[in-house]
């Protein structure tokens, strides 16, 4: 009995150390609205409907790196 809850103790601390150590944080890997991500391409100058203005925001809202 004692040996079952020392194992379930155990899995529990690995689970809980692997989660502590996620490389990304959530709110990182969150996906943006079209407003925001818009919004972000218009104060870095983008033209307005370009292409580059478009690809852009796909990538933004996709929640990748700009």
């Amino acid at each position: 009995m004692r040996t079952h809850i020392f194992m379930a103790i155990g899995a529990l601390t690995v689970l809980l150390a692997w989660q502590l150590t996620d490389p990304a944080p959530a709110q990182a890997r969150q996906a943006h609205s079209y407003n925001y991500c818009w919004q972000r391409a218009y104060n870095r100058g983008w033209e307005r409907n370009t292409h580059g203005e478009r690809q852009f925001i796909r990538r933004c809202m996709r929640g990748q790196a700009q």
